[in-house]
């Protein structure tokens, strides 16, 4: 007796990719509980691009003072142990373990350790877009100097501990993990400061003619730029431009011509080929002029702040 077997018929495409879309549909409606969205404070800090140039630790320090530390950047200052001062005009900040204390760019301050060893770290960073700098700030409610009193937890201690050791032994992803513990360490201050409500239309158009300043400034860097070029060439009244300098970097048309050639000129120091003349010349400045406002600015000569960068090399 010869039994035949019925041979089962292969699928055709279209009962296929039907049968595949209904799978798809059962995977989404049991993943739908677990879908992710942005959060407000996510998506706006998806924006940004943090650029960290310096994480210090001083360990072990003590009865030791500082005066008239100025810079750039945006710093963090956090202390794991002892405690210190802060002045910052006639303002005093004290610190102490857990604290965290954030200073924007440009401000003149000193500080004293205490008799007891202090232990701490300290995050150099800028924000970019530069023209959203100061909007970065404004969000964060730090218009001027802020404090958070026993920020860090122990364990958050031992990370950034952990990312100086990375970054000292030069380990692959040091720089992405202190740039995720910095991230982390700004999503804790976000909670802590909701986002300030913003004008986002007329801050965009402000942005924008900084943006073409700076290209301008750029473009013209080896000449003197005064302002009413400035104006002539972006079409805009004196008083409107100073009001989008003001809002967008929080300082006046003059006062951010003049920062921006000193950003570079700070750059150009680097290179010890370069004279102090061939500098000043690069930036369209006589180097009288350009020793002066450097001084003004950053309250060391463009001589002592290359020294000063001889010496941190030697160090390192």
């Amino acid at each position: 007796m010869i039994i035949m077997l019925r041979q089962s018929r292969k699928p055709s495409m279209l009962e296929t990719q039907k049968m595949i879309k209904e799978e798809a549909m059962d995977t989404s409606k049991r993943l739908n509980q677990f879908r992710i969205q942005k959060d407000p404070i996510s998506a706006y800090l998806d924006q940004f691009r943090l650029d960290i140039d310096y994480f210090t630790n001083w360990p072990n320090q003590s009865g030791k003072t500082l005066k008239n530390i100025i810079g750039t950047h945006i710093k963090i200052i956090l202390v794991e142990r002892g405690n210190c001062e802060i002045m910052i005009q006639d303002t005093k900040y004290k610190l102490s373990g857990g604290d965290c204390l954030i200073i924007p760019p440009y401000t003149i301050y000193n500080a004293v350790t205490g008799n007891e060893p202090i232990n701490s770290y300290e995050i150099f960073f800028n924000v970019y877009p530069i023209t959203r700098e100061q909007e970065f700030l404004s969000r964060m409610k730090i218009e001027g100097t802020l404090v958070f009193t026993h920020l860090i937890t122990a364990i958050e201690w031992k990370s950034f501990s952990h990312c100086y050791t990375s970054l000292q032994s030069k380990q692959d992803g040091c720089y992405a993990q202190l740039k995720a513990s910095l991230t982390m360490l700004l999503i804790k201050i976000l909670r802590r400061q909701p986002l300030a409500i913003m004008d986002p239309q007329g801050r965009v158009k402000e942005q924008a003619v900084v943006d073409k300043l700076f290209l301008y400034l750029n473009e013209h860097l080896d000449e003197p730029v005064q302002v009413g070029q400035l104006c002539s060439y972006l079409a805009l009244s004196q008083s409107h431009l100073y009001r989008c300098c003001r809002n967008v970097m929080n300082c006046s048309t003059n006062q951010l011509i003049i920062r921006y050639k000193l950003s570079r000129a700070k750059q150009l120091l680097k290179d010890p080929e370069l004279s102090i003349q061939q500098i000043a010349a690069m930036i369209g400045y006589e180097p009288f002029y350009f020793s002066s406002q450097f001084k003004r600015n950053f309250l060391l000569s463009p001589s002592q702040y290359r020294e000063k960068l001889c010496v941190c090399r030697r160090d390192q």
